[in-house]
């Protein structure tokens, strides 16, 4: 399963290590901020490509409940900007019966199972309390509900899905980034494409992947993507190298 390392855990603006304990406030509105920012040294946060989105490989954040997520926006998605790429940041959706062909069935059968006994939180939710539902991968049964005003054993393993572009006349001219299958980006300015290949100019291949494998190849600062190995495109509104 191919791994991408993006983002860091933000608390209160400050960066923090995944898999920290939060400390909630008394009352909603004075509990610390809780966000993903860009990718800090030594505290970046690693994801699984699942289909067409990304999934921490572990609870980013412990002991939060679900009200919380909630208040700031993370539980049903907001846009949000990481490393200059835009995603929509959410929970996981699908519901208790994995018989079904949801996302988080996938989830639930690929991911590892985490070392800690944390469940996550859930966008799911029952018609009739305040109880949303909580998942950990390779679990022996269904996912089940819990009281929104849990925490301890609850954990924040967000999703992100990247906001794509459509390859196009339009396109050209413009700075993308490219994801690999195999987790590697590819960033600069989108110069020629066709069926099989993308060309990007004034191009880099920043430090994220889980390893060097690609589908790439590089001519001084122009590289040739072979569109078969592409997981997806994005626009890119950060600088360029040079």
């Amino acid at each position: 399963m191919a791994k991408i390392f993006l983002g860091t855990l933000n608390i209160d603006g400050k960066p923090a290590v995944p898999g920290t304990k939060y400390g909630r406030a008394m009352g909603l509105q004075h509990s610390p901020r809780i966000g993903i920012g860009d990718t800090q040294p030594w505290k970046d946060i690693t994801w699984d490509i699942i289909g067409d989105v990304l999934v921490a490989s572990y609870n980013v954040l412990l002991d939060v409940d679900w009200q919380v997520l909630n208040f700031f926006c993370l539980s049903g998605g907001r846009l949000v900007n990481i490393d200059h790429l835009p995603f929509v940041i959410r929970l996981p959706a699908g519901g208790p019966d994995l018989s079904e062909p949801t996302e988080l069935r996938q989830m639930v059968r690929q991911l590892d199972r985490p070392e800690n006994d944390y469940l996550s939180w859930g966008q799911d939710e029952t018609e009739y309390s305040n109880a949303h539902l909580a998942w950990m991968p390779q679990m022996d049964y269904n996912p089940s509900y819990r009281a929104d005003g849990s925490d301890k054993g609850m954990g924040w393993r967000p999703v992100l899905d990247p906001v794509r572009i459509q390859v196009d006349d339009t396109r050209v001219g413009q700075q993308v980034w490219v994801w690999t299958k195999s987790g590697h980006g590819y960033v600069g300015i989108l110069s020629e494409y066709s069926d099989y290949d993308l060309m990007l100019e004034s191009a880099c291949h920043p430090i994220v992947g889980s390893d060097r494998k690609h589908f790439g190849e590089t001519d001084g600062d122009r590289v040739v993507i072979d569109r078969s190995g592409v997981w997806c495109v994005q626009p890119y509104q950060g600088g360029l190298p040079g």
